[in-house]
């Protein structure tokens, strides 16, 4: 299954990106190509939020980061299991599920991300 999203800034909501992306990729997948399709440098920290309707923050998604990967390679055997992969399918509730994107939490780049389409996978790379 792809979702189809369509990521607005938040200051100008007529300057958008349609993004094809698999119901099984993670929010740092989005992330990168988001950060690709706005031409970003990717060398601010990053926060994805559930939203509701009206564009108000009801949920901080939990990403995976890079001290997440040093501390699966610290885990020993008898440890619990890493934690599951956060996948976009996991947080879609509803046909027009909506997020919202902060990069740059000290310049607050906001971007308003709206589930538009469900879409067959096709044979074909994502996003």
């Amino acid at each position: 299954m792809i979702y189809r999203f369509r990521v607005a800034y938040e200051e100008h909501e007529d300057v958008y990106r349609d993004i094809d992306i698999k119901a099984s990729q993670t929010f740092n997948d989005l992330h990168y190509i988001i950060q690709q399709t706005i031409s970003f440098d990717n060398s601010k920290s990053y926060s994805f939020f559930v939203s509701d309707d009206y564009w108000r923050r009801e949920l901080e998604i939990p990403l995976d980061s890079k001290h997440d990967e040093k501390e699966k390679k610290n885990r020993s055997k008898k440890d619990e299991p890493p934690p599951k992969r956060k996948v976009i399918a996991d947080y879609v509730n509803s046909p027009h599920q909506k997020f919202i994107y902060l990069f740059d939490p000290e310049k607050e780049w906001i971007f308003l991300i709206e589930l538009i389409k469900i879409l067959p996978a096709e044979d074909k790379a994502y996003p």
